[in-house]
Order: structure tokens, then C-alpha cells, then sequence
């Protein structure tokens, strides 16, 4: 039976008492479509979706093109986390291994935010080390360093809906209060939307407006895997030209996307390079 949620949106607005701007993600058909993904363990999921609700605001910092990765590579308790997006609003993620008891507690190792712009050969990598952090926090910390923007990040305890707060440039004689006193000062008019679990974008923005935020612009947001045969083929290629048969004594594997859950099967015969046509 058809989904009766609308798609997923990310609004932003903009608060000019205070000079920020306020990134709402509504995120319940977001977080619908996670469940039906793939299965998770009730930790694991628990993690994902905070980290999907979390992470995915940070697509308003991005401009035309752009596109980033962020992934934790949690040594305690071990497992991974992978969410990349891009600018228009593309979206995937997985998490494999063990999870927090509570799908968000403190837990330690490398966390890197991935950015990829136009014409760059190389992306953007930032690095930020933690041990004992919860998810949050780790978050948080990755913002502040990888986008160089201070921000806060709010989640709704009922609906799969959050909130990012980022301080705007300031002007010539200007200062900006820190965000987390904004954040103090506008928690219970935005907790009071996000808890509503609002989905109709008409709604929402009257709901914004009431509380003197001026409606900017909204995307879509969905789930869209770039995954496909040919991009296996290219990666087993790759070991088999490095030495290591990927095969083994086998004719045909079978290769599932970490991210979708998409299988592939792949014969021995599809590493050998077609021929292109005689000059």
C-alpha cells in the first residue's frame, strides 16, 4: 500500500531578531523508506536514523554540484556508518556491525566528513578523532570543524523531524549570540513545531511564521543509490588486476550494495574489457 506521507523536505529559514538560519528537515517519509531498506537490529537502526536526521541538514551548506560523505569508523563498540548526499537532496546510507545499547551512546574511533566540489580532483577530507562521545556530540564536533560554521543540531524526541541552527555571517560591529544560547532561547517554539510532526509544507511554514521565522527556500529529499553492475565490475577488475582473484574457484558471485541492498550477479567473463569497435 502507497506510502499517505508526502515526500521528505529540508526548509530553511531565516531568524533576523538573531541573525540565523534554521534548517528544518521534515524526515518521516525519509525515515519510513530507511525502515523498509534494509534490516536493522533496533540499536542499529536507532543509530542510523539519528545519524540520517543529524547529518542530512547539512546538505543546505551546500552549494550547485557539491556533494559529501560522512562516515564513522567506530572502534568501540565496533561498526561503521556511512551517509553520503549531495546538493540536491540525493540521499543514501548504511550502518554494519554492533550499535550503542541505546543506539546513540558514547563510542569511540574516526569520524570524517568527505566533501567533494566541482572540478577538485581531490576532495575536501576532515578528520576528527572521539572516544567516549555520543553520536550528538560527535556530530556537532564534525560541523564545527568540517563546515566551519557554528551550528547546533536539535532532534525531535515522537517524529522523524530535526532541526539545524547556523549562526549567519555578521556584520561590521556585529556579534552573533553562541548557538547554543539561540538555541536556548528558541528551543520551546521549535520544539513546539518539530514534536507536531507537521508533513504538509503549507503547514509548516505557517508554523514557522508564526514564530517570526521568514520561509527562504525548501528541497526535496530522498533515498536514490548510485549503485550499478557496472560499477561492481569496475571494482572487481581492479583486485583482479592487483593479483587477488575475487572469484576464486567460481564462474559467477554474487555482490550486494551496502547501501540499498541491491544484488548483482557478476561472471568471471565480465572483468575482461569489451573491445571497442576496429578503427
Amino acid at each position: 500500500m502507497a506510502s499517505a506521507l508526502p515526500p521528505s523536505r529540508l526548509y530553511t529559514f531565516i531568524d533576523n531578531r538573531y541573525g540565523y538560519a534554521v534548517h528544518f528537515l521534515e524526515g518521516q517519509k525519509l525515515i519510513e523508506d530507511l525502515v523498509l531498506l534494509r534490516k536493522h537490529s533496533a540499536p542499529a537502526f536507532a543509530c542510523l536514523r539519528q545519524a540520517v536526521l543529524s547529518v542530512l541538514p547539512m546538505t543546505a551548506f551546500l552549494k550547485r554540484d557539491e556533494e559529501f560523505g560522512f562516515y564513522i569508523d567506530s572502534a568501540s563498540p565496533r561498526f561503521i556508518l556511512k551517509i553520503e548526499t549531495r546538493f540536491d537532496g540525493r540521499i543514501r546510507a548504511m550502518h554494519d556491525g554492533a550499535a550503542p545499547a541505546d543506539g546513540l551512546g558514547p563510542s569511540s574511533g574516526l569520524c570524517r566528513i568527505v566533501k567533494f566540489l566541482p572540478g577538485e580532483t581531490t576532495p575536501y577530507t576532515s578528520p576528527v578523532d572521539f572516544a567516549s562521545k555520543p553520536l550528538p556530540e560527535i556530530i556537532n564536533i564534525a560541523l564545527e570543524r568540517s563546515f566551519q560554521f557554528a551550528s547546533r543540531v536539535l532532534l525531535a524526541r515522537e517524529s522523524d523531524q530535526s532541526v539545524l541552527v547556523s549562526a549567519l555571517p555578521e556584520l561590521k560591529d556585529e556579534t552573533r549570540i553562541s548557538p547554543a544560547d539561540y538555541l536556548g532561547r528558541a528551543l520551546p517554539a521549535l520544539e513546539g513545531i518539530i514534536e507536531r510532526g507537521l508533513s504538509d509544507s503549507a503547514a509548516i511554514q505557517s508554523a514557522f511564521a508564526d514564530i517570526d521565522l521568514k520561509f527562504l527556500v525548501s528541497r526535496e529529499v530522498v533515498f536514490a543509490c548510485s549503485c550499478s553492475k557496472e560499477r561492481f565490475v569496475e571494482v572487481l577488475r581492479s583486485l583482479d588486476a592487483s593479483g587477488q582473484d575475487p572469484f576464486e574457484n567460481d564462474q559467477v558471485i554474487e555482490t550486494v550494495c551496502d547501501y540499498c541492498g541491491q544484488r548483482w550477479q557478476i561472471e568471471r567473463s565480465d572483468l575482461v574489457p569489451r573491445s571497442g569497435p576496429a578503427s
